[in-house]
C-alpha cells in the first residue's frame, strides 16, 4: 500500500493558510503539491482519480480533525494496479465496491459530535454545527 507521509506533511505545512482561505472544503494533495480545494468530497475524489488514478494522494476536509482507522479496517484494493489496468474513467464493479467500503469506513469514523445529514447515494453531507 502506498504511504502518504509526504502528502500528510504537505497538508500540515499548508494547513494554516488552507483553514483561513478554504474552511470546510476538501483538499487534494499529491506529493508536495496542493491540487485544489473542492466544495464536496465527490468532486475532490473525481479529480484525484482522474489525475492520479489510485494515488497516492490525500483527500482531507479542511479544518476537520484527522481520522484514524484501526488496522483491522485497512484493506487491499480489489484489483491490482498495473500499466495495463482498465481506465479509471469507466468505473468497474471492483471500484464501486472499494468506494462503498471507503464510505462505510468514513461514516464509522466520523466523530459523534458532528451532525451528519441524510446520505443520498454517492454523497456524504456534513452540517456545520456552528451554523445552527
Amino acid at each position: 500500500m502506498p504511504r502518504l507521509d509526504q502528502e500528510i506533511a504537505t497538508y500540515e505545512r499548508l494547513r494554516p493558510s488552507l483553514e483561513a482561505e478554504h474552511p470546510l472544503k476538501w483538499a487534494v494533495v499529491h506529493g508536495e503539491t496542493l491540487v485544489g480545494a473542492y466544495a464536496d468530497f465527490q468532486k475532490a475524489a473525481e479529480e484525484a482519480v482522474r489525475r492520479f488514478g489510485r494515488g497516492p494522494y490525500l483527500i482531507r476536509q479542511i479544518g476537520a480533525p484527522p481520522i484514524r482507522l484501526p488496522s483491522t479496517e485497512l484493506h487491499e484494493p480489489a484489483r491490482p494496479v498495473s500499466p495495463t489496468a482498465p481506465s479509471m474513467d469507466a468505473p468497474t464493479a471492483a471500484l464501486d465496491q472499494e468506494i462503498a467500503t471507503y464510505r462505510r469506513l468514513l461514516r464509522a469514523c466520523i466523530p459523534s459530535s458532528w451532525p451528519v445529514g441524510p446520505m443520498p447515494p454517492q454523497e456524504l453531507v456534513f452540517h456545520d454545527p456552528a451554523s445552527r
